[in-house]
């Protein structure tokens, strides 16, 4: 689903306009990146935590050479699935298997 999908679907089914809905999920995700860009988490009961991470430095090695390179340490965001998403996917998975 893209994000004009889903604003359509909201809009669709709870009867706002569709710039309201647009406007209402711009704004959301607008302050999930604030919150992040932060250092804060941002937990959403039912569906999930986002949580920034810091992952340390470390020797990797350039497949073309073979030659060691250094690759610097950095933050990046941590999605955990909460309960209720991981049971609707479980569910979903054997109604649907891949």
């Amino acid at each position: 689903m893209t994000k004009l999908e889903l604003i359509n679907n909201i809009a669709k089914l709870s009867n706002l306009s569709r710039s309201n809905v647009d406007l209402a999920v711009n704004v959301m995700l607008q302050r999930l990146m604030d919150e992040l860009g932060a250092g804060g988490q941002v937990h959403i009961r039912g569906f999930g935590s986002f949580i920034i991470y810091k992952r340390s430095t470390m020797m990797g090695r350039n497949p073309k050479t073979g030659e060691a390179l250094l690759i610097k340490s950095k933050h990046l965001v941590r999605f955990r699935a909460g309960k209720e998403l991981k049971k609707r996917v479980d569910e979903s998975s054997k109604q649907y298997p891949i």
